[in-house]
């Protein structure tokens, strides 16, 4: 189950930022974010969730301080080329759909890896 749910999670995501940049009414938007955001909550516990059930206990700690430390970096570049794009002109309806599509090819390559993977029926996995 959650093998799977991380996957969709991606297009929860996707769906939610979206349909955000279409809206002009506050609380839509409010909404929408919402939602865009209960998928990255999927997808932050269900990933970790998975790494302790599948990474030795010698490692955890160091594959966690990698994944929070590329988590920073990727936020940081991506604020970056958000802030560098927004500069440019490009207005903020687009940028919304721009980041909103950054999600589905993880979304769509993490579908298939996870629902093919061992044990994907398993409710852990």
């Amino acid at each position: 189950v959650m093998r799977r749910a991380l996957g969709l999670s991606y297009f929860l995501s996707t769906a939610g930022y979206l349909l955000f940049s279409g809206t002009d009414v506050f609380l839509v938007a409010l909404l929408l974010v919402m939602l865009a955001h209960m998928g990255g909550s999927v997808n932050w516990v269900y990933s970790t969730a998975l790494l302790q059930i599948e990474v030795p206990d010698a490692l955890r700690g160091r594959i966690f301080s990698i994944e929070y430390a590329l988590l920073m970096f990727v936020t940081a570049l991506s604020s970056y080329f958000t802030g560098l794009a927004s500069d440019a002109g490009l207005s903020l309806q687009w940028l919304a759909v721009a980041l909103s599509l950054t999600f589905l090819l993880p979304g769509c390559v993490l579908t298939l890896v996870l629902w093919r993977s061992r044990g994907a029926s398993n409710d852990t996995r």
